[in-house]
């Protein structure tokens, strides 16, 4: 598979949310522009997530561990 991020249209999965998203079938890569402010709500996924914040902070709350990533 050959894949070129530029070539991928973002999607607004939730508000301020804006995501390149990259499906097989044991992972997801997301790749986020997130307004400041927008809250993730709780969820999950059947399969791993990665998550590399690359400017910024997010916090986010895994299994009712809250971290601040940067």
């Amino acid at each position: 598979m050959n894949l070129n991020l530029a070539d991928i249209k973002p999607v607004e999965i939730m508000p301020g949310f804006h995501g390149k998203l990259i499906h097989t079938d044991q992972i997801s890569m997301a790749f986020w522009e997130v307004k400041k402010g927008a809250e993730v709500t709780s969820h999950s996924h059947m399969n791993e997530q990665i998550m590399h914040v690359m400017e910024g902070e997010f916090q986010f709350t895994l299994e009712g561990d809250t971290k601040v990533y940067h």
